[in-house]
């Protein structure tokens, strides 16, 4: 091969380099790292749910419901994250399932819809479980057997306080992992238009 040929395949290369290994660079390591977040976040959310007994569907009970198809995204958090850690992942996936999740929950939680999971449906089954658990709550009514409503289980208003500041965190996260997707990609379009190395 000519010398000037196999100079230009090696600047070739160097430009495409980032293009490959972008997803080694700081700025794709906090994108998983928010991913996980994410995900373990979400996860106590759920949790919440599932002791509360309101806005619960399949496997919790018979009904498919919102909160059936919201089990998705630990594969797909959990999943691109352990995928990430053997070989690239665009960051095209990483914005695309962000956004889609983090627009479902804002919508969720933050609708004037009746069928929306409002900030009253995570606090007030903590704070005043008699009530709840007898159907004479503002909050949306239990939908199963609740740990809540035990004869005996105590006012827990910190508790429900706690479920909320969750719940803001994982709103704030799936915004703040989107927002990192994007300026990943703008970095990486920059990096391959400049052949620069990948930096945070």
């Amino acid at each position: 091969m000519h010398p000037s040929s196999r100079s230009s395949v090696s600047e070739q290369e160097k430009r495409d380099a980032p293009s490959r290994s972008g997803e080694d660079s700081p700025g794709a390591r906090r994108i998983v790292r928010l991913a996980l977040l994410a995900g373990v976040l979400g996860a106590v959310h759920h949790t919440d749910h599932i002791v509360r007994a309101n806005h619960v569907g399949w496997p919790i009970t018979s009904g498919i419901n919102p909160f059936t198809f919201s089990l998705f995204v630990y594969p797909l958090l959990f999943g691109g994250a352990w995928v990430a850690s053997r070989r690239p992942v665009s960051a095209w996936y990483w914005l695309f399932v962000s956004l889609a999740i983090a627009m479902l929950v804002t919508w969720v939680h933050f609708t004037s819809d009746p069928r929306g999971e409002q900030v009253k449906d995570l606090y007030l089954p903590y704070a005043e479980p008699s009530a709840y658990c007898a159907h004479h709550s503002a909050a949306d009514p239990v939908q199963g057997p609740s740990a809540l409503c035990d004869p005996e289980s105590p006012a827990r208003p910190l508790i429900g306080g706690l479920a909320v500041v969750n719940m803001l965190i994982l709103v704030a996260t799936l915004w703040t992992l989107a927002a990192a997707s994007g300026r990943e990609l703008l970095r990486g379009r920059r990096r391959r238009m400049t052949g620069a190395p990948p930096s945070g």
